[in-house]
């Protein structure tokens, strides 16, 4: 196994218990705190804040202390799988419609 120290993770979890979850291990044990609860399908770093994708309630962008700045839901037809930004566009996969 690999050692880990002092390492902090964010987890997007979708289905049974979903939601973004900060992991931060410490001494080589584990802190769990769950920071969204709705299924989230993906996450990126934006500048200093991260933008998150959900099927259930859209996009959220959270600062960088993980608070929801903004919330911009969408359509729940839509079947959200990632995001990643390039250039100031977020580019977002969808699998129901392609």
């Amino acid at each position: 196994m690999i050692p880990i120290d002092d390492c902090q993770l964010l987890i997007s979890c979708c289905n049974h218990k979903g939601g973004l979850y900060l992991v931060h291990f410490k001494q080589q044990q584990p802190e769990i705190k769950k920071i969204l609860n709705v299924g989230c399908t993906g996450i990126t770093k934006y500048g200093s804040s991260f933008v998150v994708i959900s099927n259930s309630h859209g996009i959220f962008i959270l600062d960088e202390n993980l608070n929801v700045i903004m919330n911009k839901a969408l359509s729940t037809e839509l079947d959200l799988h990632g995001v990643a930004i390039d250039n100031d566009k977020a580019y977002i996969i969808e699998t129901k419609t392609n």
